[in-house]
């Protein structure tokens, strides 16, 4: 395929580390820690002409004087904080890119109250979301865990899709009360092809 553009958002470290993984492969990469920097990176790209865009967890620090607030903040700056992000780099996939979605953002107050697989369920509505705004378009996305190494998530973002989204997580690890059969059968009911 002809040179490649891919955006990686996210944490300042990982994106270092993924953009060297995406170079390697021969990728031109634009990286941003923060909205501000995506959007200048944005401002200077033409609609339809980014390939990969691979959204990464980012730190959200811990604020608000109660559990109630801390918990709502740490969703605000973190989950909903992504569909912002997404909505941003949209215009600028083309036809049939590819998005990957990276779990991870994680309450930094340990004593907040968490649930990892509604974190994971946010992250699989934004991913029904960028295919929902784009409906006649072949763009895909992978919803994939923060336990993937830079090397796996290149490789994902640049594999050509099975699905038009699809949800490669974790689940041992999220759910270690299931025995194999129901880890099965949760993996099976997230992972879905849509037309």
């Amino acid at each position: 395929m002809a040179d490649q553009i891919a955006l990686v958002y996210g944490d300042g470290q990982r994106v270092a580390q993924v953009t060297t993984a995406l170079e390697q492969r021969g990728v031109h990469v634009r990286g941003g820690e923060t909205l501000e920097e995506l959007v200048s990176l944005c401002g200077g790209l033409a609609d339809g002409s980014v390939d990969l865009y691979v959204q990464l967890p980012t730190s959200v620090e811990a604020r608000g004087s109660s559990v109630v607030a801390r918990v709502r903040n740490f969703l605000s700056d973190g989950l909903i904080a992504r569909f912002d992000a997404a909505g941003t780099v949209m215009p600028k996939l083309r036809r049939g890119a590819s998005v990957v979605l990276v779990s991870g953002n994680h309450p930094a107050d340990t004593a907040a109250p968490d649930n990892q697989r509604a974190r994971m369920a946010l992250l699989q509505v934004l991913g029904s979301a960028v295919i929902m705004e784009r409906p006649d378009d072949d763009l895909s996305v992978t919803i994939v865990d923060h336990l993937r190494e830079p090397d796996e998530l290149a490789a994902i973002a640049l594999e050509p899709p099975a699905a038009r989204i699809r949800v490669l997580a974790d689940f041992a690890e999220a759910s270690p009360e299931l025995d194999w059969g129901d880890w099965r059968n949760e993996l099976l009911s997230l992972t879905t092809t849509e037309a």
